[in-house]
């Protein structure tokens, strides 16, 4: 079963969404098979729920991470995951300095998989508004559809 993991810094906006986005997304196109996951690099929010806004922007959008709690990466995720998402590039170079060789190559940007903008991060919408969190979901759902066709047409 092939896993995958989405990175970002608190585990308690952006990846837990991405990570929610993404199992929708890989359903609706008939891969069930997959683990899905989050994790954060900070431990400023471990054990906490979704950030209130993200919580709603989510659900808004049919995507309900209120089960969420948020955790640290740890070195088993290197492990165990086939690939590592990571939300913005300060994320991706924590998450290549904490791994070995053997692993840096399962670990990606998110928008690397985007199909309709040429952004290269999700920014955090955490110290931002509403707007903030309307650009994040949409930023996500763009590289979490191109990520769900890029992994179907491996099993092609």
């Amino acid at each position: 079963m092939q896993q995958v993991l989405f990175v970002c810094l608190g585990n308690i906006c952006r990846s837990p969404l991405a990570a929610e986005a993404f199992r929708v997304e890989a359903q609706r196109c008939g891969m069930n098979s997959l683990r899905v996951d989050s994790a954060g690099i900070s431990s400023w929010h471990i054990r906490e729920k979704p950030d209130r806004r993200a919580l709603s922007a989510g659900l808004a959008r049919g995507l309900d991470i209120s089960g969420h709690r948020s955790r640290l990466i740890g070195p088993n995720d290197f492990i165990v995951s086939d690939i590592i998402l990571a939300l913005d590039e300060e994320v991706y170079g924590s998450l290549v300095g904490m791994t070995d060789c053997q692993c840096v190559n399962k670990i990606r940007l998110l928008m690397d998989f985007a199909e309709r903008t040429t952004e290269r991060e999700v920014p955090t919408p955490y110290f931002g508004d509403e707007a903030d969190f309307e650009l994040m979901l949409d930023l996500i759902q763009d590289g979490v559809c191109g990520l769900a066709a890029y992994l179907k047409s491996l099993r092609a």
